[in-house]
Formats: C-alpha cells, sequence, structure tokens
C-alpha cells in the first residue's frame, strides 16, 4: 500500500517493509511505531560507529607507536590481525531532502476548451 496520510497508515496496517540500500527490513507494528524503531536503530548504529571508530584509532595508534620497536613486534602484529578480522560498521546513509517550489499557476481564462462543428454519428445516423 501506498500512501501520504500518515494518519490514514497507522490505522490500516499492521507491519511495514523498508527496502533501503538492497536490505529488506520489517517492522512489526505501524506507521508510527515503524519511524520510532528507525530511529532508534540509526542511533544505535551511529553509536556502534563511533565506538569502532574509536577503537580502531586507538589499535592504529598503537602499532604506529610500537611498530619500529623489537620489544613488540609480536603485540603489534596481533593488532593488525585483529584489525584485519574486524567487520567495518557502516556509516548511516542519510536520506536526502528534495524541496519543491511550484510557482503559482497563471490564471488560464474562463473557457476550457471551445469545440465547433463537432459531431459524433454511427453510420448515417447522427447522435449529437
Amino acid at each position: 500500500m501506498t500512501s501520504h496520510d500518515r494518519e490514514f497508515i497507522n490505522r490500516v496496517v499492521s507491519k511495514i517493509l523498508k527496502i533501503d540500500g538492497g536490505e529488506l527490513n520489517t517492522y512489526s507494528g505501524n506507521y508510527k511505531f515503524y519511524e520510532e524503531q528507525r530511529e532508534l536503530n540509526e542511533r544505535q548504529q551511529q553509536a556502534r560507529f563511533e565506538r569502532q571508530q574509536a577503537t580502531l584509532a586507538k589499535e592504529i595508534k598503537f602499532i604506529e607507536r610500537f611498530e619500529a620497536r623489537a620489544s613488540h613486534v609480536v603485540q603489534v602484529q596481533s593488532r593488525v590481525k585483529k584489525l584485519e578480522k574486524i567487520d567495518k560498521i557502516e556509516p548511516i546513509k542519510r536520506r536526502q531532502s528534495i524541496l519543491f517550489d511550484f510557482p503559482p499557476a497563471p490564471r488560464s481564462g474562463d473557457d476550457v476548451a471551445a469545440l465547433k462543428n463537432i459531431h459524433k454519428a454511427y453510420g448515417s445516423r447522427r447522435i449529437y
């Protein structure tokens, strides 16, 4: 179902399917529930992304600081392998909004259409 009336959707639907970036997500509930869950999921993903970026920065800083020291070679190699195995969390994809501004249409006039010498006939029988 497609509608722009959110109140109508809230009253009618009980499940929302969202297709975004090639992924299908299911939300059980009305549109208001979907919006709340989507926002919550986005905040959680952003927090996970930021935590992972902080951890990666800390590990990279350690590697850069101690990679030249022979006493820390094993630790550096271990952390490099750890970084290679980490599943990278993607940042949130921000939706772009496009704003439209339509200027008011000029007055079209009094006559919508003017027809002359128009008729309709079936064979020789003229209807109008």
